[in-house]
């Protein structure tokens, strides 16, 4: 891999390559070897998605398209996982190389900046240095002083969760909730038994903490 990343200004990065394709995902062609690869951690559109997973191979829906005979279709994945990121050998047909180990299919190991993975056995220019700041967890950190820090991530594996259990009298609400959508569905309910509901929903919003402002200018 090489010592730096490409200037993010040359005009030469590809945006949201492979499938599915993914917001926050940039690639840059290189003449004579592996292509860069830049992940965005918090990009708005996918801090509270599940984390994110890179494939290198020749398959056409790789995020990283390789075209070399030597590599399989589906060679390695990239992951993340709470704060860390991995890299995992998926292939039978050829071995993934972590500086100077060779990794065993289907098991992940913990990737750390300044790493070098190789595609072939090393030494090969089918490698990559991989580039990590913690910092770039700040979404994922209830302390971060970002203006929009992902305060509760979604529950989701391998996505770390802050979020607080629900009240039960907040989970009986929801309930009763559905129960007069339900009923108003059937025509069992009157214009004054909403207004009624929602006054009542409003005190319990209130009590904890949970209110409703107009839109300026509404």
């Amino acid at each position: 891999g090489q010592e730096r990343p490409s200037d993010f200004d040359d005009g030469a990065w590809i945006e949201k390559p492979g499938f599915p394709p993914s917001d926050g995902t940039w690639l840059h062609p290189t003449l004579g070897a592996l292509p860069e690869f830049e992940f965005e951690e918090g990009h708005d559109k996918t801090k509270n998605e599940p984390p994110y997973r890179l494939v290198i191979g020749t398959h056409a829906d790789a995020q990283i398209r390789v075209d070399n005979p030597q590599i399989p279709r589906r060679h390695c994945m990239v992951f993340k996982e709470g704060r860390d990121w991995f890299l995992e050998s998926l292939s039978a047909a050829e071995g993934i190389w972590l500086g100077d180990r060779c990794l065993e299919r289907g098991l992940a190991e913990q990737l750390k900046s300044g790493d070098i993975f190789s595609l072939l056995r090393p030494p090969t220019l089918y490698a990559y240095r991989i580039w990590l700041e913690d910092a770039d967890n700040w979404y994922i950190d209830l302390n971060s002083d970002k203006d929009f820090a992902n305060k509760w991530p979604s529950k989701m594996p391998g996505h770390a969760s802050e979020a607080p259990p629900a009240p039960e009298e907040l989970k009986r609400l929801a309930w009763q909730t559905d129960q007069m959508r339900r009923r108003s569905e059937e025509d069992q309910v009157r214009v004054a038994d909403w207004a009624a509901f929602s006054q009542y929903v409003k005190r319990h919003y209130h009590k904890y903490g949970i209110f409703a402002k107009p839109w300026a200018g509404s």
